[in-house]
C-alpha cells in the first residue's frame, strides 16, 4: 500500500482527536494505535488494514489471536514471583534503553543516550534503569513483566477496557470508528502490555529511589507518556524531563501533543538548535520549557573528504523493512558498477538478523562489508559517500565529510531528515541515478555546515540550570 500526505494527515488528525478526548484515561494513552509518531511507512504499517477489504473480519481475527496469545503467555511464561532487586535513593533517575547484548556491558557513565549528562554528575547522585529491546532477565528493566498476579490484573483490566472501547465504537462514525475498532483489535498486543508494565515499574522505581527529577528519551512514543503519567501519579514534586535524542522529521506528530500536564514533560531538553526550534514552533502547551542540552553525538565537523565516492556507507534505520530496501538496492548497485564498494552499518537492534539476511541475499561479499565497529567514525573514514533514508546517523556521516545521498523510494512520503537543505545532499531514485552521482568527483568541496543545527556540544549553563 502507498501513503500520501493527504491520507497521512487524515490519520494524524483523527488519532490526535481521540487522544485529546481521552487524555486523562491511561487505557487510551497506553494503546499504540492512537500514536502516529511520524510519516515513515514502517510506522504506518499497523494502519494499513483500515484501507483494505474485509477490515472488520481481519480485526476480529487479530483480536482473537492476540487475546489467546496474551492469556497463554501469562499462564505459561510468567513466573508467580517477581525477583527482588536492591535500590538506592538518588536525586536523578534516568530511564534509558538497551538495544543489544553489547550495550549490557556499557557502564552508566557511558550510557548510549545520556553519557554527555551523566559524565558531569556525581556518580552517587543518579541511577540509570533501562527499557530492554532484547530478551534479558539478569537485571531490573523498566519493561520487565510484573509477575503472574499483576500480569493477570492487566489482562482483566484490558477486558474491561475492550468493553469500554466497544461502547465508544458504537457512538462514532466514519474513519474515526475504524481507528477505534483497530484499537480494539490491538488491545491485547504485547506492546500495549509493555506500555502498562512500564507505567507500574516506573511507579515502583520512584517509590524506591525517591528522585527529584526523572529524565527519559522523548520522541512521541506511548511508553514515554506512561512514564510521565507514572511520575505525576506518584509524586507531584518530581520534575519530568524529556530528552530529544534523535532527529525530528518534517511530519513528526505525537511528540508535540498536549496530553494534559500529568502526561507531558515539564522540561524538554534538545540535542541541538534544530530540535529546540522545532519544539518551540510545534508544541501545543506553553507550560513546557524547551532548552538545548546538547548530545553525545556531537563532534567537530570535518571537511568533505577526498575518498572515492564509490566507497559507499549504507545506513538503514532499525526496521526489518528498511534492511530489505537497502539490501535490494545494494544487489542492483553492485551489478551496475563493478567498482562500487559497500559497507553496511546496520542498526544495533537488528544487527544479527540483518547480517544473516545480507549474507543470504548477496553471496559474493568481496565488495560488501558488514560493519562490526562500535564507533561509527571508523566506518566514516573508509567511505566517500553514504546512502541514507531516515537514519539519525546521517547527521554524523555528513559531519564527517561524506557526501549524503538520499534514496527516495517510489510512491512514498519523503522521510529525508535534511529536507530543509536540498542543496547539501543528492537524491537518487534508482541505481542508474546513483551511478551518475558517484561518477562525478566535484562534490568533494560541498559544504556540510548545515549539520551544526542538529547536535551541539554539552551546554554547561543548561546543565547547571537543571542538574
Amino acid at each position: 500500500m502507498t501513503w500520501n500526505l493527504e491520507k497521512y494527515k487524515l490519520l494524524v488528525k483523527t488519532c490526535n482527536k481521540i487522544l485529546d478526548n481521552y487524555k486523562y484515561d491511561n487505557s487510551f494513552l497506553s494503546n499504540d494505535i492512537f500514536y502516529v509518531l511520524r510519516e515513515h511507512k514502517v510506522m504506518l504499517l499497523k494502519y494499513e488494514p483500515i484501507f483494505k477489504k474485509n477490515f472488520y473480519f481481519k480485526c476480529i481475527f487479530i483480536f482473537i489471536k492476540l487475546f489467546f496469545y496474551s492469556f497463554l503467555k501469562i499462564f505459561i511464561f510468567i513466573s508467580f514471583k517477581k525477583k527482588n532487586f536492591h535500590f538506592k535513593q538518588k536525586d536523578y533517575l534516568f530511564i534509558s534503553h538497551i538495544l543489544n547484548k553489547n550495550q549490557e556491558k556499557i557502564i552508566p557513565e557511558n550510557d548510549f543516550y545520556f553519557s554527555h549528562i551523566t559524565k558531569n554528575l556525581n556518580r552517587e547522585s543518579y541511577n540509570i534503569y533501562k527499557v530492554t529491546h532484547y530478551n534479558n532477565k539478569k537485571n531490573f528493566y523498566v519493561n520487565q513483566n510484573l509477575g503472574f498476579y499483576n500480569e493477570l490484573r492487566i489482562f482483566l483490566y484490558l477486558i474491561f477496557n475492550t468493553v469500554n472501547l466497544l461502547n465508544i465504537f458504537c457512538k462514532t462514525k466514519g474513519f474515526e470508528s475504524k481507528i477505534i475498532f483497530l484499537a480494539i483489535a490491538n488491545n491485547f498486543s504485547q506492546s500495549h502490555f509493555q506500555n502498562i508494565r512500564i507505567y507500574h515499574n516506573v511507579k515502583y522505581l520512584i517509590k524506591k529511589i525517591k528522585p527529584k527529577k526523572v529524565i527519559t528519551t522523548f520522541e512521541g512514543h506511548p511508553y514515554e507518556r506512561m512514564i510521565f503519567s507514572a511520575i505525576s501519579n506518584t509524586s507531584s514534586n518530581i520534575k519530568k524531563i524529556g530528552f530529544q535524542h534523535g532527529i525530528l522529521f518534517k511530519n513528526q506528530n505525537t511528540a508535540f501533543l498536549d496530553l494534559a500536564n500529568q502526561n507531558n514533560p515539564d522540561i524538554i531538553l534538545t540535542a541541538g538548535e534544530a530540535g529546540k526550534s522545532f519544539f518551540l514552533k510545534n508544541k501545543t502547551s506553553d507550560k513546557i520549557i524547551v532548552d538545548i542540552i546538547g548530545s553525545n553525538r556531537y563532534f567537530k565537523k570535518k571537511d568533505m573528504n577526498n575518498l572515492n565516492l564509490r566507497n559507499i556507507l549504507f545506513i538503514p534505520e532499525g526496521y526489518h523493512e528498511e534492511n530489505l530496501i537497502f539490501i535490494k538496492f545494494a544487489k542492483e548497485a553492485l551489478l551496475i558498477d563493478q567498482n562500487i564498494q559497500i559497507i553496511f552499518r546496520f542498526h544495533p537492534i537488528l544487527y544479527q538478523n540483518a547480517a544473516g539476511l545480507l549474507r543470504k541475499e548477496i553471496t559474493d561479499l568481496s565488495r560488501v562489508k558488514i560493519s562490526t565497529e562500535i564507533d561509527p567514525s571508523i566506518d566514516f573514514s573508509k567511505c566517500g559517500s553514504f546512502l541514507f533514508r531516515g537514519s539519525s546517523l546521517a547527521v554524523q556521516a555528513a559531519r564527517s565529510g561524506l557526501l549524503p545521498i538520499y534514496y527516495d523510494c517510489k510512491n512514498e512520503i519523503n522521510i529525508n531528515p535534511f529536507y530543509e537543505y536540498p542543496k547539501c545532499y543528492k537524491t537518487v531514485k534508482n541505481t542508474k541515478e546513483l551511478k551518475n552521482v558517484i561518477e562525478k568527483d566535484h562534490y568533494s568541496n560541498s559544504d556540510n555546515h548545515f549539520t551544526d543545527v542538529y547536535f551541539s556540544n554539552i551546554q554547561r549553563e543548561t546543565l547547571k540550570k537543571y542538574f
